[in-house]
Formats: C-alpha cells, structure tokens, sequence
C-alpha cells in the first residue's frame, strides 16, 4: 500500500514539475514578458480568494444540492462546448 502512495505522490510532483519547466518555453513561443506570466499564474489564485468564500456562505445558507447541480452543469457545459 505505500508503494501506491509514493506512486501517487510522484506522480503528483512531476506533472507539477513538467508544468514548471515548460514556462520558460511558453514565454518564447507566445512571446509574453516575466510580467504577464505572472499576471497568468496569480489571476486564477487571486479571484478564487474572492469567488470562494462566497460560494462557501453559499453553500452552507442555500440549496447545496441546487448549488452542485449548476457548478456541474457549468463545467460540463464548458468541457463539451469546445
């Protein structure tokens, strides 16, 4: 069972790690400058600080299987409209 454990936590690191290494190679090809990579990889983290609390709040006064159903129906719509 920790063999599976390692594997995963492997896994885990080198996609992580693949994903790192190819900034430098996306910066030459869609010439972007160090600032918009950084806008790129903190405006997703920055406006999840501000949506999820109030989803949270949500959650917990709403409807949460309403909640749920529209958050899947949202993602599914974004997955197949491509």
């Amino acid at each position: 069972m920790n063999f599976v454990y390692l594997l995963i936590e492997f896994l885990d690191e080198l996609v992580f790690g693949l994903g790192e290494t190819a900034w430098p190679l996306i910066r030459t090809d869609l010439h972007l400058t160090y600032t918009q990579i950084g806008l790129l990889l903190s405006v997703p983290g920055i406006v999840a600080a501000f949506i999820k609390p109030f989803l949270g709040i949500l959650g917990d006064v709403w409807k949460r299987r309403l909640l749920i159903l529209g958050a899947e129906s949202f993602s599914h719509s974004r997955l197949f409209s491509q």
